[in-house]
């Protein structure tokens, strides 16, 4: 007498059986053909796979629920429960979860969940309440991320997300059966998450970004996408780059390259000099410069340095009858710093130490100023080229010694340089300089090693 089975299994099911995994090819009188992982064949009796399953020693997976896990484990990052993720991802789903929980609740009063609606702070901050009062844990979004939203300290509510953010959770908690290890945070898993080769750009990808530049930065103006994609139609991936599995640069990455560039530059080129001087020349904008070497700010500074060589803080309070002259380790160190920059690229032209504050360290930083600085780039390990040699055109230096006198001055009108004078002790004639100087002490002297 046939046995009909009580369970159904169809073809192509996996049966996870004693520990070993078959796939179910088909159906004959006996039983099932199956096939192993190892490639063995046999045929498992309907009796004793009802037996298995009864028992819950065997448990079968459909062609659908072999492609839901496979679809989830490719979602998630490889966890198929929210048991196997990180503490503070349970955490983050959890407190998702309960916003969806509780814009499901929202839904069954009658509201419709439109992104535009969502972004309203009154119904994120019901949606906070909610979910709080469904966990029954009023700590339930303390130090978490839920979303790109910032949360403001006086209200704790607007951690929740915006419309988009919030659609896109309820629809994934959807999509996947309700299961809240979808809920976990993806987002920081996008791109590559080698952070050298991200930043490394292969010989045929910085080409490609140059020829996007080139492009975006000419006086027809076009938008950098519609650059982008013109220049992809024109410009094959190389076949070593295809071989090693790279591809475009990202719209992104040409974006930061763009960025790197200077905004006057950035104007000059997409408008021409004429236009852009109209636009940002004397008498429009603040803007006192427009090429590289025609205006330059040189100044000094007397320089606290309160760092031994390791880069650590060696300071110590002192009653004024205990100072003395002499100097020790203990003591704070003040040295002169001279500086020049270009003012239309905020570049340093030259810069100098010294203990003294004169015309000789003054002639030195012109004629730093107007070298290649290679030399310099080489001893300091630069990663950055230095700005090239400059032929000043105007220069501007406050009214103390180190600069007011005529060797300085002759050197200068020698060279064919404009000379502009500022106020003594009036940092407003001179901004551009004097700006750099707390920055320069305090992050860099002050912290870096030696």
């Amino acid at each position: 007498m046939s046995y009909k089975p009580v369970y159904k299994v169809i073809n192509q099911s996996e049966l996870a059986l004693d520990g070993y995994t078959w796939r179910v090819e088909s159906k004959s009188r006996d039983g099932y053909l199956v096939n192993g992982v190892d490639g063995d064949h046999t045929t498992l009796t309907f009796q004793r796979v009802d037996q298995a399953i009864r028992e819950g020693k065997c448990t079968v997976i459909s062609p659908a629920d072999a492609e839901k896990r496979k679809r989830l484990i490719e979602f998630t990052g490889g966890y198929t429960n929210i048991n196997q993720a990180p503490p503070q991802e349970q955490r983050n789903a959890r407190a998702r979860q309960a916003l969806v929980l509780a814009m499901e609740a929202l839904e069954r009063e009658g509201e419709k969940l439109t992104e535009r609606f969502l972004d309203h702070l009154i119904i994120r901050k019901r949606l906070y309440k909610e979910a709080v009062a469904i966990s029954g844990d009023k700590r339930l979004f303390e130090d978490l991320t839920i979303g790109p939203t910032q949360p403001s300290e006086i209200e704790p509510e607007t951690i929740v997300p915006k419309g988009r953010t919030l659609k896109k959770l309820m629809r994934n908690y959807l999509e996947f059966d309700r299961n809240p290890v979808v809920l976990i945070n993806r987002e920081n898993k996008k791109g590559c998450q080698d952070p050298f080769a991200a930043c490394r750009l292969s010989e045929w990808q910085v080409r490609f970004v140059t020829y996007v530049m080139n492009s975006y930065f000419s006086p027809q103006k076009p938008k950098l996408a519609i650059a982008y994609r013109d220049a992809q139609s024109i410009w094959p991936v190389a076949e070593n780059d295809a071989v090693n599995g790279l591809t475009y640069p990202s719209i992104t990455t040409v974006r930061n390259w763009c960025n790197g560039i200077s905004f006057l530059a950035r104007e000059l080129a997409r408008l021409g000099a004429k236009t852009a001087r109209l636009k940002y020349g004397a008498g429009a904008t603040e803007i006192r410069a427009l090429e590289f070497g025609e205006r330059c700010a040189m100044d000094q500074y007397y320089v606290s340095i309160f760092t031994n060589n390791e880069g650590l803080a060696e300071t110590k309070v002192l009653k004024a009858s205990e100072a003395d002259d002499d100097y020790d380790e203990t003591k704070e160190f003040r040295v002169w710093l001279h500086l020049m920059i270009d003012v239309a690229t905020r570049m340093p032209l030259a810069w100098i130490l010294s203990e003294t504050a004169h015309s000789d360290q003054t002639m030195a930083l012109l004629r730093m100023a107007t070298r290649d600085k290679t030399r310099e780039k080489q001893r300091y390990g630069c990663k950055q080229d230095p700005a090239p040699a400059a032929g000043l055109l105007l220069t501007n230096a406050d009214n103390g010694n180190a600069t007011r006198n005529g060797r300085v001055y002759s050197a200068q009108l020698g060279s064919g340089m404009m000379i502009q004078t500022g106020r003594t002790y009036h940092s407003n004639d001179n901004p551009h300089v004097e700006s750099m100087f707390g920055t320069v002490q305090f992050g860099v002297l002050n912290m870096e090693d030696g």
